[in-house]
């Protein structure tokens, strides 16, 4: 990035284009093609040595913009404030890490001299607090040091801080004895910090599932938790009077504006009809003409999409590459004729393995050398003609979609909230004293310490006090519904009995299930091939970036079919998480070494999902794929039996029918069962001749117990998708 940001700006264009000259002057900029716009600010903040504010109406293109100018320029010169994704004066929808991104960025305008900060038009209007009040309410607790502990709650009450009686999301505190438990905006984690009268113990972040200590920290700084509660001023008032604006579509960014003030104003005039008086627009918002007055003192730049005859203008002489659409031909021809004009050509590949797939592909086709591959990918590539540089990335090139910058997300207590949601004389199962009831939380003096616990009756009236930080050994009781359990009694062994019985019962089922899983795991099984051209090609061609938990999946299974025997492996993910892709990329490496394909689905509605899938994938390779449901007609499906058998068809796709007598294969090599619990005990039973030796994939969202035991005890293989998609928030 260094090299190809200091060509360009060695490049005459760069070199001497001229600044405006007095406050309010705008000046039009074309020709900057792709991620150039993102050269062009850090050029201005670099090299003109001015701190530059970028504002916009768009969130998309600004993150686009942020993730490049944060590839090109110097770490920790870069801000963002986002749209905080909630309606005005709907502070409590505002998306924790937007939150904590606009608290980061505001921070570095107000302590960072040389840097950029792009600005989407919602936030452009957000009063902001002041540099004096927000470093003023920022704590920073060192370990092994005096600090008053009524201080600390008390600032962490008047910086905005949820007091609760377990910390579950960010922006929460809670208090135990002479603990402090806090989930502040600057900490992947909740911390926990411990003292002994006013000194600071220790300081650790903890996981807020497990209550388990992660990691020993020397410091921890908390930020305030709602910054509006402190004196506010405004964006313009707070940047530097050397700044250079520049605007991203003037007329969109200032409609964009209005429109919000304007939907404040309807907010306000709501709640006061309905007699409750929030603070006006004008205390919490800058309207958009004071906005555009006082932004009117600065010197600006405008991307625009027209002309406007009045104004002056800059060009650049730059164009965007050409469409590829994934044509490797295209790409080469392209690549050989730009080479042999002497054209400098850079691909950038989102990571290494992007980059050996591109290069063997590139070897391939004869057009080794004509370019240069580099990792750290640009959104868009451009052509730049002073002097000729093509810059090109692979996601435009197999018409991918580049992943952007994963923001920090913060974790949710999903543990703790089962347990907030306890009623009052529910039934517990505690792993140690077995089934009690539940009444509630009391403090309650142990050894001159005072201690927060939940109550629990068992036979007799017997009581049990369990602390707070033990309550991993306690969970609600399940089971049939209407049934009322037979408490325990405590100090009889009654439950130790009752585990004892049980473990027994599981020992015998699970040495059935392992003798039947030894028996397949003893028969030899087919070692596919290791990965063809055709095979990079077609995980090239996927049009999204491949999550970690995905790549990993991907190659676990990858392994398991190259091994000399049969795979068993249960893929799980929620829904949208990229399973289908890892079980595609499965299916075409055994139909590439003669193998076919089975894929179990138990709906019709969604075998057709996974046939107009699988078609649209596989569509420029050799790979013939059918479908059996009641979408098709009989004469259909006896044709496709036909072909099923002498080896025509590949990949076949199908509910319950594929379990049919008549369904014979030429040569199956995987099974792909999807929705594997959504199948009976007797489709279950047929499916064991098919699992003989054969390699199977069984994927699923929800698996059901007996399944998930099956692989957390090792007898099946277990993959594990956890990452969700962009703008695919956790579930709670």
């Amino acid at each position: 990035m260094k090299l190809l940001k200091n060509f360009i700006f060695q490049s005459n264009s760069f070199k001497n284009y001229s600044l405006p000259d007095e406050a309010g002057v705008h000046i039009q900029v074309f020709g900057l093609s792709g991620s150039l716009r993102a050269v062009f600010l850090v050029h201005l903040l670099e090299e003109r040595k001015r701190p530059v504010v970028f504002f916009t109406a768009d969130a998309d293109s600004a993150e686009r913009l942020y993730d490049d100018v944060s590839l090109l320029a110097s770490p920790g010169q870069v801000g963002y404030l986002p749209p905080l994704e909630a309606q005005p004066y709907d502070e409590h929808a505002v998306n924790p890490s937007m939150r904590r991104l606009q608290l980061e960025s505001l921070l570095n305008v107000h302590e960072n001299t040389e840097r950029l900060l792009i600005v989407h038009a919602h936030s452009a209007l957000t009063l902001v607090p002041s540099a004096a009040s927000l470093k003023k309410k920022i704590l920073k607790l060192k370990r092994n040091t005096e600090h008053s502990f009524d201080s600390v709650i008390h600032h962490l009450s008047e910086s905005g801080y949820e007091r609760c009686e377990f910390v579950e999301n960010v922006g929460q505190f809670a208090v135990r004895g002479g603990i402090v438990d806090v989930y502040p905006f600057t900490t992947d984690d909740p911390v926990r910090i411990e003292f002994f009268g006013d000194e600071i113990e220790s300081i650790r972040s903890f996981n807020i599932i497990t209550q388990r200590s992660i990691e020993d920290m020397e410091y921890v700084q908390l930020t305030p938790a709602d910054p509006d509660r402190f004196p506010l001023t405004t964006l313009p008032d707070i940047l530097q009077e050397n700044g250079i604006i520049v605007y991203d579509d003037l007329p969109l960014f200032n409609q964009q504006m209005d429109a919000f003030y304007d939907r404040a104003e309807s907010i306000y005039a709501q709640h006061v009809n309905e007699e409750i008086f929030p603070a006006k627009p004008e205390d919490k918002y800058l309207a958009p003409d004071m906005f555009r007055k006082k932004i009117g003192r600065f010197p600006c730049f405008r991307f625009d999409v027209t002309r406007i005859p009045d104004l002056k203008s800059l060009h650049f002489e730059s164009t965007s590459p050409p469409t590829f659409t994934g044509s490797l031909k295209r790409l080469t021809g392209f690549l050989q004729q730009q080479h042999r004009k002497g054209a400098q050509i850079l691909i950038q590949c989102d990571n290494n393995m992007q980059a050996e797939r591109l290069e063997d592909i590139l070897d391939e086709e004869n057009a080794a050398g004509t370019a240069r591959l580099a990792t750290g990918s640009l959104h868009h590539g451009f052509i730049w003609n002073d002097p000729k540089l093509i810059v090109l990335t692979d996601h435009e090139i197999f018409d991918r979609y580049k992943r952007r910058r994963v923001y920090k997300r913060f974790r949710n207590g999903d543990y703790l909230r089962s347990l907030s949601a306890l009623n009052l004389n529910d039934y517990v199962v505690h792993v140690d004293y077995g089934i009690g009831r539940y009444e509630g939380l009391q403090t309650i003096d142990s050894g001159g310490v005072k201690k927060e616990c939940i109550k629990l009756v068992y036979a007799e009236g017997d009581s049990l006090f369990v602390s707070v930080d033990r309550l991993n050994r306690v969970q609600k009781y399940s089971g049939d519904e209407g049934t009322v359990p037979k408490l325990t009694k405590l100090g009889t062994g009654e439950w130790e009995r009752l585990k004892k019985r049980t473990s027994e019962s599981i020992r015998k089922i699970a040495a059935e299930l392992l003798q039947l899983y030894a028996v397949r795991q003893a028969n030899p099984g087919y070692a596919f091939n290791g990965d063809s051209l055709w095979q990079r090609e077609l995980e090239a061609s996927f049009p999204f970036e491949e999550t970690p938990d995905q790549m990993r999946s991907i190659e676990e299974v990858k392994r398991d079919l190259e091994a000399p025997k049969p795979m068993d492996r249960l893929l799980c993910g929620d829904v949208g998480y990229g399973k289908t892709e890892v079980a595609l990329r499965a299916a075409f490496k055994v139909v590439a070494d003669s193998k076919q394909v089975a894929l179990l689905v138990p709906t019709t509605i969604l075998a057709n999902q996974h046939y107009q899938t699988f078609r649209e994938r596989l569509a420029d390779l050799p790979v013939r794929v059918e479908m059996l449901s009641r979408f098709r007609t009989r004469q259909q499906q006896k044709e496709a039996l036909q072909q099923l058998a002498t080896g025509a068809i590949d990949v076949i796709i199908g509910t319950h029918r594929l379990l049919s007598k008549d369904v014979k294969f030429h040569d199956l090599g995987l099974l792909i069962i999807d929705e594997e619990q959504r199948f009976g005990v007797k489709h279950k039973e047929k499916l064991k001749a098919l699992r003989a030796s054969v390699d199977v994939l069984a994927m699923t969202a929800t698996p059901i117990p007996r399944t998930l035991h099956l692989s957390l005890m090792g007898a099946r293989d277990l993959s594990h998708i956890e990452t969700p998609p962009r703008n695919r928030l956790p579930v709670i």
